[in-house]
Parts: C-alpha cells; structure tokens; sequence
C-alpha cells in the first residue's frame, strides 16, 4: 500500500511539474510570438501553438508552401519584402521541402484560429510529376503525428472528410514503425467492423495521452526556439518603405543579371554550375512522357480544398511559375504546362476560391531562381498578389 501511495505521489507530482513546465512554455511564447513571424523553420511548421497564435495576430498573414519559400536570400521573398509603408503586415511562412497538399490539409484542420482568415498557399507544378502522388518517404519527413491528432477532433470535419484523411494518411505512413501509433489509429478510424470500433473505443485513452505527451513536447521545443532566435529579427515599422513595382522589378532584374549569367536557363550560376552543367544530357527530354494532369496529388489537393470549405478559410491559391526555358529542355512543354494550370484552377474555382497563376511570365528573364523555385522577378509578382489579396 506504501509502494502505492508513492508511485500516485510521484505521478500526482510529475503531472503537477508537466502542467507548470506547460503553461510557462506557452506564456513565453504569447509574449515573444513576433519572434517565430519570419522563421522559415521545423519545429515552427509542427507547433500548433505557434501557428494558432500567428493566425490570431491582426498583422500576420499566413502563408503556405514547400522549399521556394526557404529562398530568404532574395530580397523579393515576401517574408522579407513585407511590412511595407502601405502593408504593416508581416507574412509568416509555414512550409519545408516536400510539404505539399495533404500535409497542410492537416495544419489547416487542426488550426480553428484560421476560421474565416485570409491566407496565401503556394501550389508547386512538381508536387503533380508523379502519378501516385508524392512517396512515402517524403510525407513522412514533414508528418506531424500531434497536428494529425489535432486535427481529428476538429468538430468541423465530417466523419467522411475524417476517413478520407485517416485513408490517405495510412497508406503514407504505415510502412514506417515510428509512426505505427498514427497508422493503427487511422485504420481503426476507418474500421466498420464490431471488433475494430470496440478497439478503437478502448485505446482512445491512449492516443489522449500520446497526443498529451506529443504536445508537452512541442511547447518545450517552440519555447527553446523563442528563446533561441529572440532579438535575431528586429521588427520596426517606423522605417518601411514604400511599394514600387516598378523600380522593384528593375532592381531585381539587375540582381539577376549578375547572378545568372552563364547558362542558357537564366538561372543562378552556381546552382547551373553544381546540379545542371554536369548532367545536361541526363536532363534533356527526362520528363516528356509525364502527364501532370494524371497525378493522384489532385485527390490530396481535393482533400484540402474540403478542409478550407469546412474550416470557412479564405486562400488565395498561388499556381507557382516555372522557368519555362528549363521545362522545355526538360521535356515539360508548354503545352503539358498549360493543361496543368487549366485543370489546377478549374478546380480550385469550383470551390470559389481565389486563384492566380503567372504563366505568362514563364518565359521572362531571372523569374525563376532556378528551374523550380522562385526568383528575383517571380517573388515580386506574388508580391502584388498577395499585397492586392490583403486588402480585397
């Protein structure tokens, strides 16, 4: 009985220092939130807390996307680009390499700070290369368990929407034994078996305590990320400068210029030098068979569509450019290219949601930064977008 006594003792005493260590964690991170607006970073993209208290902030705009938003070397970038004079708002980005559809699906279903707020998601031509979608592998590098079980007790997804996701999301992780916890609960979400419900049922228990234990570790690790980056970015609105499309398409042209000059693509020079040079037979005509309008990356997309509709969420969905010169070389024609646009925004105005895309600067010198991600002149037009977007 003593033993007994004891191990509640310790128990009562662990969850009392887990509660405190809890709530110290997330009042630091109320109080330095202006911290993580810039941060293009991990454990950014996985704390919901961060991520619901940035969707709460009246000067923060949200925006989504994969690697081109990790590009904060160019100046056009709009993490960088704004605040300006005329937009005192700050543009916080949530995205990684491979982060794609689904994934923000769930960021999306698990943040209800996000209920009738505008935000900018960023749709990649090369999330659609693959028929089957994206692999395995890269879903699960940017998988967040604790957002997944977030966003399954979201009282604004239908049972059918949640089966949906539970479906994709197994079928993505469940090769994988780190996550089998994830996998075992989506499965069993999806059970219609007697035998299946009943354990779904008896382990709930479990999940709550996982989920628990998933976000106590997460407060810990967005609060020693605070702490870490506090002071790096000084945020004065007292010195911003004015928008000039003009001026700042002639400055970034000139930029360009300079850094992508020796290469028929007109991309960065060391990128050509590193990863294209050397390989330009392997990449002539590599991808002429594929067919972007067959991929199973539109079921994902679909998916958070529905979560947008069901969380009254307002995106302006940007279809991101390519340089088109690389993708013609490559063996993506325009004509491929076009097919994607046409079906990606038919689908995403069906929904009645904001859509633009800049096909028709494909073609223009230093758009891109390569063949794939955002450069000097392509962030500035997404600039104007999204600054034409905050104030509709």
């Amino acid at each position: 009985m003593r033993k007994l006594r004891s191990f509640i003792l310790s128990v009562v005493i662990l969850l009392i220092i887990m509660f405190s260590v809890n709530m110290y964690c997330e009042n630091y991170i109320k109080s330095n939130l202006s911290t993580s607006y810039k941060l293009y970073n991990d454990i950014k993209n996985e704390s919901t807390f961060i991520q619901r208290n940035e969707a709460d902030a009246k000067d923060v705009l949200m925006i989504y996307g994969s690697s081109e938003l990790g590009t904060t070397e160019i100046l056009s970038n709009p993490i960088r680009y704004f605040p300006k004079k005329e937009d005192d708002f700050f543009v916080s980005p949530i995205a990684k390499g491979y982060m794609q559809d689904l994934a923000h699906a769930i960021k999306f279903a698990c943040n209800p700070n996000l209920k009738g707020k505008k935000v900018a998601f960023i749709v990649s031509l090369q999330w659609f290369l693959y028929k089957n979608g994206m692999q395995s592998s890269d879903f699960q590098m940017n998988f967040s368990e604790l957002q997944f079980y977030e966003a399954m007790k979201n009282p604004n997804l239908s049972q059918a929407l949640k089966k949906e996701i539970c479906k994709r999301i197994y079928s993505l992780v469940a090769n994988n034994s780190f996550y089998s916890d994830a996998a075992l609960y989506a499965k069993l979400y999806n059970s219609n078996t007697f035998l299946g419900k009943l354990k779904f049922n008896l382990l709930k228990p479990y999940f709550y305590l996982k989920y628990q234990a998933l976000s106590f570790s997460n407060n810990v690790k967005s609060y020693r990320l605070l702490k870490k980056y506090k002071g790096v970015y000084k945020l004065n609105n007292s010195n911003l400068s004015t928008i000039n499309l003009d001026k700042d398409l002639a400055d970034e042209e000139a930029r360009g210029s300079k850094l992508a000059n020796n290469n028929q693509f007109d991309i960065l020079n060391s990128y050509y030098n590193e990863f294209i040079k050397p390989n330009l037979s392997k990449i002539k005509n590599q991808d002429k068979n594929v067919k972007l309008t067959d991929s199973k990356e539109y079921e994902d997309l679909n998916t958070l569509l529905k979560v947008c509709k069901a969380e009254d969420i307002k995106p302006l969905f940007i279809l991101m450019p390519v340089n088109a010169k690389y993708y013609d070389f490559d063996g993506i024609n325009k004509t491929t290219r076009t097919a994607f646009f046409n079906k990606t925004k038919n689908l995403i105005s069906g929904y009645g949601f904001d859509v633009v895309d800049f096909q028709k600067h494909e073609y223009e010198k230093y758009l891109m930064e390569d063949g794939m991600h955002l450069g000097w002149k392509g962030w500035l037009y997404v600039d104007k977008e999204i600054d034409n977007y905050y104030h509709k």
